[in-house]
């Protein structure tokens, strides 16, 4: 909450420097929207974690988003629809690509994640695992997400390998401790990048 103009201003050479600009909500939104604003004259990637999800995020902060990546619940509150299955998120997704993202990416734990724009659907299964603590998964999804692509992979291939990191980390207690080593992920299932 105390992220401001200011201190984003202040730290704009290292923004301009970054192809990839991932954000949430736990900043003020006022501030997501600034920094939006900033990046896309520069063609940057913004990549956003919805959390904490909120109600009527303003349509300007959203238009333009490369990717959200919301969870189930993040999903319902972000559109104000009730999601009960796999129909009711791409519904609830396509909201969201009406309103300016190009790319929706909803996480649904176990149950894999969906990926969503104005052309495709993509069901991604999860990996098998016994997962054991899913602090942390969300994040270890996007930054691993966010690293493939800034690797020159594609937008599938950056799933699957958010979604080999992320499975990972679930099985493992804790947020920090739980992250794997880019060595494990691509060890998962004989996985290269």
């Amino acid at each position: 909450g105390k992220v401001t103009k200011e201190l984003i201003d202040s730290n704009l050479a290292l923004i301009k420097q970054s192809d990839i600009i991932i954000m949430q909500l736990e900043i003020p939104l006022e501030i997501v929207g600034y920094v939006k604003k900033i990046v896309e004259e520069d063609g940057k990637i913004v990549i956003l974690d919805p959390a904490p999800a909120i109600k009527d995020i303003p349509e300007n902060i959203l238009k333009g988003i490369d990717y959200i990546k919301p969870n189930e619940t993040e999903l319902q509150i972000l559109t104000g629809m009730e999601v009960k299955n796999r129909k009711d998120i791409t519904e609830a997704a396509k909201i969201l690509i009406k309103k300016g993202v190009k790319n929706v990416i909803v996480t649904m734990g176990g149950d894999g994640c969906l990926y969503i724009n104005k052309d495709i659907e993509e069901f991604f299964p999860a990996y098998p695992v016994k997962a054991i603590d899913t602090t942390a998964a969300g994040d270890c999804f996007t930054a691993a997400f966010a690293l493939a692509l800034s690797q020159s992979k594609n937008w599938k291939e950056a799933i699957e390998f958010g979604q080999k990191a992320s499975s990972i980390a679930v099985t493992r207690k804790g947020a920090q401790t739980s992250i794997p080593t880019r060595e494990e992920v691509d060890e998962m299932k004989g996985g290269k990048m």
